[in-house]
């Protein structure tokens, strides 16, 4: 709903805005969020791959995976929000 009380999927062109504005958000938190409990599984479980040495109780390779999510996710931010302030719907 916007302002005027009216959805914002009754017109094609406001549809397609807010809900590619929608899916370029959701993209970066649901990976950020997915390496956030990475972290925390391989601090907990410490099989195999991450086996070796730690940093602060996490493997040291479960926080360079982190780090390559991360070094995807902030450009996804910023093209999220650069589409949602700076496009205009309609």
């Amino acid at each position: 709903m916007n302002s005027s009380h009216q959805s914002l999927l009754g017109h094609t062109s406001e549809a397609v805005y807010y809900l590619t504005t929608l899916l370029l958000q959701l993209i970066p938190y649901s990976q950020a969020g997915g390496a956030g409990m990475h972290i925390g599984l391989a601090r907990v479980r410490n099989w195999g791959y991450y086996s070796g040495p730690k940093v602060l109780g996490v493997p040291r390779e479960a926080l360079i995976d982190v780090a390559r999510i991360y070094l995807i996710v902030v450009p996804l931010f910023l093209v999220a929000s650069a589409i949602e302030f700076l496009a205009i719907p309609g």
